[in-house]
């Protein structure tokens, strides 16, 4: 009997148990909260690079009777911007050209020159041709704090005060004393002793004359000089060669001196046609020019003058330092211009070239840049190879000249000038 009733107490607990409600789970503790990440500082973005144009301008006689000799100035500058510009600018900044026409006058050309600084704020100004206007520029130069590289000679050596009053002021042709020594050679090596010397008005031919007379005797070379003058403006210059040949038939020269450009020179030498006057002539390096051969057909042939290297390149000898520089440059002047480079398109390919140079390292900064070009050093040029120094803003010697003779319509190399 005990057994049964122990046995239902076992049954009932293990019913009771089944039906207790199951016991309350402990809550499981929350995971830890994540803290925040920080926030990154936002990453620098670089600078846009500025890629605006380095403004340079040129002052030069678009019209105006020295607009035949200065478009080719023009066109030589030109040529260079075009080509750096193709080939990604200067430190990634095109050059913008701003070219302002002088009209041959002192008045429009200063009016151009304050635009080119004072409106279109140029970071400098090549040019003029027109040598009047010399001076005016270099006057601006220094007061604007713009450098100023000149195509036709720099005068302020001529005068004597070299580049002390003219710190901004630079030239990519030839001084007045240095177109002396190397017309001299010139009248030297064709044997000639005794010349007569005719000049034309336009600086720097004063200049140039002066400088002859003063140097010509300790070169064994005896001048005489004839004061009758004439402009760029002048064409019939019958009365200029009737004064030659009078001098001529006194003097007995060996050859006529004619310090002009070759538009001038031509017109001189129609006039010598008209009167019968014939004598070997010696040209100015402004004889180089493609005006001379264009407008001065069979006449000129025989003239022998003095120029830079680039009018025929290919007969400098290998060894100097200039011909491929010269050989590359003529071969593209001519492809896109179809006519020949010259003295005057040289100094404008220069100009240009000196100016890109130095912008490399002065970026666009005037006073910057007018130390950057003081500081330029064996730069290979078309016109020579230039070293200016603070006193001296011309930067090429008489050995960076060459000695020509017109030859069946061409300009033919015959001699460098030692």
């Amino acid at each position: 009997m005990k057994q049964i009733t122990m046995l239902a107490l076992v049954a009932l607990a293990v019913i009771l148990m089944a039906c207790a409600p199951a016991p309350t789970p402990v809550p499981t503790a929350a995971p830890p909260t994540a803290a925040p990440k920080a926030t990154e500082a936002p990453k620098a973005t670089a600078a846009p690079v500025s890629t605006e144009p380095y403004k340079v301008g040129l002052l030069i006689s678009l019209s105006g009777p020295a607009a035949a000799p200065a478009g080719e100035v023009r066109d030589g500058a030109v040529l260079e911007m075009e080509r750096i510009n193709a080939a990604g600018g200067i430190n990634g900044h095109p050059i913008q050209l701003i070219v302002e026409d002088d009209g041959t006058d002192i008045t429009k050309g200063v009016t151009g020159l304050t635009k080119l600084v004072k409106q279109d704020n140029v970071l400098a100004v090549m040019g003029p041709l027109y040598a009047d206007l010399s001076a005016p520029m270099d006057q601006m130069a220094e007061r604007e704090k713009v450098p100023v590289v000149h195509t036709s000679p720099n005068l302020a050596e001529a005068v004597n005060t070299k580049y002390k009053n003219n710190t901004f002021a630079f030239s990519s042709v030839q001084s007045p004393p240095l177109l002396a020594a190397a017309t001299i050679e010139a009248i030297k090596f064709k044997g000639y002793k005794k010349v007569v010397v005719m000049a034309d008005n336009v600086p720097p031919m004063p200049a140039v004359i002066e400088a002859m007379i003063k140097t010509a005797p300790a070169a064994g070379v005896q001048i005489v000089a004839l004061s009758d003058t004439w402009g760029n403006a002048d064409m019939d210059l019958t009365p200029q060669a009737t004064k030659a040949k009078d001098a001529a038939a006194k003097e007995k020269p060996d050859a006529l001196v004619l310090l002009t450009n070759g538009v001038s020179g031509v017109a001189f030498m129609k006039g010598m046609q008209q009167i019968g006057f014939k004598m070997p002539i010696i040209g100015a390096p402004p004889f180089g020019i493609a005006p001379t051969l264009m407008m001065g057909g069979d006449m000129v042939n025989g003239v022998v003058f003095p120029a830079s290297k680039v009018l025929d390149p290919q007969a400098l000898p290998d060894t100097d330092p200039q011909k491929a520089v010269a050989l590359e440059t003529a071969k593209r002047f001519e492809a896109k211009y179809k006519y020949p480079i010259g003295q005057l398109s040289a100094s404008g390919v220069d100009a240009m070239n000196l100016v890109a140079n130095a912008l490399k390292t002065s970026g666009a900064d005037r006073v910057k840049l007018r130390d950057a070009l003081e500081k330029t050093t064996n730069f290979v040029g078309l016109g020579g190879i230039f070293n200016y120094k603070p006193d001296d803003h011309d930067g090429t010697t008489v050995q960076s000249q060459a000695i020509y003779e017109i030859k069946g319509g061409q300009f033919k190399l015959i001699s460098l000038v030692k």
